[in-house]
């Protein structure tokens, strides 16, 4: 009587396995049998949203940004005249995490394929989320996908994050407890 149970059992087990590994490393596929992935962006202007996420171990509240961000072949970012040059207005602005005064800059150079982003505000709060909002632009006929941006930043260069201490007037360099993350919002 105790085999019955086991025997049972065996079936869907025989199934399970026949599936592979559970679809955490198997591509998923679409009605025609071809793998689906990330779907490359559409040609014209998107936006990146460029977050942090502070631990709750950070001391005063972030104030301070600037990271270094490496973009995909062809991507652009609408600029002044120069190169390095400053970026054109709108084409980098506020997140929805912040209040209060906030000062943004930044430059784009084509040569390199880097945007410099610089935030500077001041909060009376910690917060975490979306700090700022760059707009660049995919060329027609490329294929760019948001997984190219975040592999390429994977680990930014000249990633900083700091605070002002009110009590002792100096500045913390708040970077160890902070994590950076790129979304494209549209």
């Amino acid at each position: 009587m105790k085999r019955l149970p086991a025997l049972l059992l065996l079936p869907p087990l025989l199934l399970l396995l026949a599936c592979g590994g559970g679809g955490g490393g198997s591509a998923a596929t679409g009605g025609t049998g071809t793998p689906s992935g990330p779907t490359p962006l559409s040609a014209g202007a998107h936006t990146l949203g460029v977050s942090i996420t502070m631990a709750a171990a950070a001391k005063v509240p972030a104030s301070g940004l600037s990271v270094i961000l490496q973009l995909p072949p062809g991507v652009t970012v609408a600029t002044a005249a120069g190169d390095p040059s400053p970026l054109a207005a709108g084409a980098l602005s506020a997140g929805s995490a912040l209040t209060g005064t906030i000062l943004l800059n930044g430059t784009y150079a084509a040569a390199t394929r880097q945007a410099k982003l610089f935030l500077a505000h001041t909060p009376t709060t910690a917060w975490s989320g979306q700090a700022m909002k760059l707009v660049f632009t995919v060329p027609s006929g490329s294929s760019v996908l948001e997984t190219d941006l975040q592999s390429l930043n994977a680990t930014p260069s000249g990633f900083k994050v700091v605070g002002v201490d009110t009590t002792t007037h100096s500045t913390v360099v708040l970077t160890p407890q902070a994590t950076l993350t790129l979304k494209v919002l549209d």
